[in-house]
């Protein structure tokens, strides 16, 4: 499997293609990361305002993603091509929405849980406070954690329904996500 995973990018006729321009944003990507982080240190942290653009490349990668799945499900053996930049910047915009969108929840109930433990161990005080505050805040990452690990096998699922269908809906298509999430080929 981790053969055919490596091995994926280099069949194909687009090989050279591919690896350029994934490369090339790749690369992208992190030289604006570490140029935007070391003006964010030299200007007090004003810099850092700017940091995500640093994730604009990536995102034309996120489509490039968005293409494979869709091939994939196809049957086609060979990788797409890395040609439609555009689409791919379109397609990698909707998959951040989703994930976004999905992973909604869990970022809102670790945030909600770190500040109310904290408010709450200070509120009760001493001792039993703080132990109580972090009994809170542990049992909540709990929760949060496996609400994030059960999401983070229905995405790839719903992401690949948008790849197929082109359709944001398909995403949240409870039933449609079922079936696949429940066959055994998923």
């Amino acid at each position: 499997m981790i053969e055919d995973a490596i091995g994926y990018p280099l069949e194909g006729e687009e090989t050279e293609n591919i690896l350029l321009v994934g490369g090339l944003l790749g690369l992208a990507s992190g030289v604006m990361y570490a140029i935007l982080l070391v003006i964010g240190l030299f200007t007090f942290g004003f810099g850092l305002i700017f940091l995500p653009l640093a994730f604009v490349p990536t995102i034309g990668i996120l489509g490039y993603y968005v293409r494979v799945l869709d091939s994939t499900v196809a049957g086609d053996p060979a990788p797409p091509a890395f040609d439609d930049l555009g689409r791919a910047f379109k397609d990698g915009l909707v998959a951040t929405a989703l994930s976004f969108v999905y992973f909604l929840v869990p970022t809102v109930l670790f945030v909600a849980v770190a500040l109310f433990g904290g408010l709450l161990g200070g509120v009760v005080g001493g001792d039993g406070g703080g132990t109580l505050g972090l009994l809170f805040i542990l049992l909540g990452f709990g929760v949060a954690t496996l609400l994030s690990l059960g999401l983070a096998y229905v995405y790839p699922a719903a992401l690949t329904r948008y790849a197929v269908t082109d359709d944001v809906a398909a995403a949240f298509a409870v039933g449609a996500l079922g079936e696949t999430l429940a066959s055994a080929d998923y």
